[in-house]
């Protein structure tokens, strides 16, 4: 690492959420921004469509955190042969940050640097529900 990607991990590594997340340092809003839509899409680009693409084409099934039980069963479904779900609440990999602990500043910071995310997020959930239901009727 360099001097100054030793400064910057010293820094990201004591920042508040706050400060982190309203920082302007190239690195930092990279890795804020749109990661979802950048990983599926066909091209590496923040690109809603391609990646929406890209998860109806190449994935059987999905899941959505929100709705981690129905996932499951979906999943179940899908993959008969699939065990059961036997991580302990305590081994489940969850925030301690809660949405109140946020400042709408910060929030609204999230939302912009997400903007692509948070349409593909909206349409990967319409899809994950038209799957699902298709599979239940089957």
């Amino acid at each position: 690492m360099t001097a100054e990607e030793v400064r910057l991990f010293d820094w990201e590594y004591r920042a508040s959420l706050e400060e982190f997340v309203m920082s302007d340092h190239p690195h930092v809003v990279r890795g804020l921004s749109n990661n979802m839509t950048t990983f599926l899409s066909a091209d590496g680009t923040a690109d809603a469509a391609s990646a929406l693409r890209t998860l109806q084409s190449n994935f059987v099934t999905f899941g959505i955190q929100e709705e981690f039980d129905e996932s499951l069963r979906y999943m179940r479904q899908s993959w008969p042969r699939l065990g059961p779900y036997r991580l302990q609440s305590a081994s489940e990999n969850r925030s301690q940050i809660e949405i109140g602990d946020v400042t709408t500043t910060a929030l609204r910071r999230i939302e912009q640097l997400n903007s692509v995310d948070i349409e593909f997020y909206d349409a990967a959930r319409s899809l994950f529900h038209s799957r699902n239901a298709r599979l239940r009727a089957a």
